[in-house]
């Protein structure tokens, strides 16, 4: 659950190709947690390290055949080039190459000459993000709901806000053995809405003894009608 700080949060990877073309690590490195990636490699280690603190860089890289803001990123005598994704949340490690200064197979060039589709993420790509993403959800979904209900359930009639995963923000409010939960449909941070079975996930364990369809909901929570981008869900009284 958050604490109610609103800090940056991403999911970092690197592509496929960048892994296996441009740092020659196997095939079973790509499907590995990012952990496990950066004891292969130093510059996934320091992309990992440093993309957490802050998504960007110092020094763009530009003529890329990609219309994105990149940055380089150093790693003793490899560079990298990392892009922030911000509609995704994502961070991304899309090339590297070892830094030789004038020669031909120099790291900026080599990044200059990949095209758009060589650079950007694949659909492959996107999948292990989001399968990782949804893997971490729903280990932290159960710890996170029961401690927003044990609050709420603690303070009667007071709305009880917070984010269930870092990523969905909801506000709870009980009242004696009633419940009721508004969900934000828009992750955080970003653009993208809740996907459903996020949101089903999150409800089925405010109100474990119900299924979906025996909820209620509303645009009202605790009687003050809730954003535009709010549900309120409850049980029948």
């Amino acid at each position: 659950m958050s604490d109610g700080q609103d800090v940056d949060r991403n999911e970092l990877a690197a592509t496929e190709r960048c892994i296996r073309r441009d740092l020659d690590l196997p095939p079973e490195s790509v499907a590995q947690k990012p952990s496990e990636q950066a004891e292969r490699h130093a510059l996934l280690r320091v992309f990992y390290e440093r993309r957490a603190a802050s998504p960007i860089g110092q020094e763009t890289i530009e003529g890329l055949q990609a219309n994105i803001v990149a940055y380089s990123l150093h790693a003793g005598r490899w560079r990298g080039l990392t892009w922030h994704e911000q509609e995704m949340s994502i961070v991304w490690l899309l090339a590297g190459r070892y830094h030789r200064s004038g020669e031909q197979d120099d790291s900026y060039p080599h990044f200059r000459r990949l095209s758009k589709q060589q650079l950007l993420p694949n659909e492959a790509d996107y999948e292990r993000v989001f399968d990782r993403e949804a893997r971490a959800f729903a280990e932290s979904v159960v710890k996170d709901v029961r401690a927003m209900s044990q609050e709420a359930g603690e303070r009667p009639g007071e709305i009880v806000s917070g984010r269930v995963s870092g990523r969905v923000a909801v506000r709870a409010v009980g009242q004696g053995a009633d419940l009721q939960v508004a969900v934000k449909m828009q992750l955080y941070p970003g653009t993208q809405q809740v996907p459903a079975e996020w949101l089903m996930i999150v409800l089925a364990a405010f109100f474990p003894d119900a299924s979906f369809e025996d909820l209620i909901w509303s645009h009202q929570l605790a009687g003050a009608r809730v954003a535009s981008d709010e549900y309120a869900f409850s049980l029948p009284s």
